[in-house]
């Protein structure tokens, strides 16, 4: 009998299934899925401009991290960077039209992988399962 995978192990496998068919699906966006992300919280915020230093703390990813991933999006015209009025040594991040426009036609794209994500799971078993992610998420941070 061939043993069951840990549940480390499923996790990984489902993140990395996840992340391949969202960067396939990205692609002809000319985006990764972690470029999309960045987007998506941009616009979630609803601000007008956001501190640079809110993408690492809310990503949990380095600063060198973030700096590139900000990089090609500006480079992609998505984005555009300022230094704060009150401070210059802090960089707010905004998004172009170009980056909004792009914005919405991917929310039906977040909304199908995550209705994939749940297919034949009852809405109580979502609730259950979103749960269980949750404790499990809180129990290894």
């Amino acid at each position: 009998m061939i043993p069951r995978p840990d549940c480390g192990m499923l996790l990984k496998q489902i993140h990395d299934a996840i992340e391949k068919r969202a960067n396939h699906d990205l692609k002809n966006s000319g985006l990764t899925l972690s470029q999309a992300r960045f987007l998506m919280y941009l616009l979630e915020r609803g601000e007008s401009e956001i501190p640079a230093k809110d993408f690492e703390s809310h990503f949990q990813v380095s600063q060198p991290t973030v700096v590139g991933i900000l990089k090609r999006l500006e480079q992609k015209k998505l984005i555009v960077s300022s230094v704060d009025r009150l401070d210059r040594r802090i960089k707010n991040i905004s998004l172009t039209s170009s980056g909004m426009e792009l914005c919405h036609r991917e929310i039906n794209h977040q909304k199908q992988m995550e209705a994939m994500i749940v297919k034949n799971l009852s809405p109580e078993e979502i609730a259950a399962f979103r749960s269980a992610l949750e404790t499990v998420y809180e129990n290894v941070r």
